[in-house]
């Protein structure tokens, strides 16, 4: 059985939109990508399937018009086809409420078809309303992006217990000794 990592990309991978400053390569922001790093390394199995409006691409829809950005993505965490798939594109809703939750449809699909494979899985997304009062907002990694923070230490170390199991959805704050260690630096991992 697999465990998933579901990732958005602007706001979870990179710590701004684009425009005003070109990002870092291919829109990847390095600390960032340490952080995704981290989760990999602590849950070797875990695959990742994208959520982003990126999946719509196969180019870097921002800086390259030539290069496959999952192929960039994957070349910096150092783990080939770690990326396995993306989530349909839906126009529905799993809210009791009835409000349209285009992301979270597309993930509660993906689950629904792959249920028989998945052991267990986690959200990282900067956008979180769209998880609110959906059976899915439990297995959300606040990525806020109005915090400038991106994917950090912190979440990933939230995203690695709760794909480990040692803790349940929506803690307030990993409490691992590795997780410790990881929130006092910065470099983790090896930037890329």
């Amino acid at each position: 059985n697999m465990k998933i990592i579901f990732c958005d990309v602007d706001g979870v991978l990179n710590r701004q939109y684009f425009g005003e400053d070109e990002q870092s390569k291919f829109g990847f922001d390095k600390k960032c990508i340490n952080a995704l790093r981290l989760i990999l390394t602590c849950v070797p199995d875990a695959k990742i399937v994208i959520t982003s409006a990126w999946k719509k691409f196969d180019i870097e829809p921002h800086v390259s018009k030539t290069i496959p950005w999952r192929k960039v993505l994957e070349t910096h965490l150092n783990r080939p086809n770690v990326i396995i798939g993306d989530t349909p594109c839906l126009d529905g809703t799993i809210s009791k409420g009835g409000d349209t939750y285009t992301r979270a449809s597309d993930i509660d699909a993906y689950l629904k078809e792959h249920s028989s494979t998945i052991e267990k899985f986690v959200i990282l997304d900067d956008e979180v309303s769209c998880y609110k009062e959906t059976w899915l907002e439990d297995y959300v990694v606040d990525c806020e992006i109005k915090t400038g923070r991106g994917l950090d230490a912190i979440n990933a170390c939230h995203a690695i217990m709760i794909l480990k199991g040692t803790i349940g959805p929506k803690s307030d704050e990993p409490t691992d000794e590795s997780c410790k260690q990881a929130k006092d630096s910065d470099e983790f991992v090896p930037n890329i």
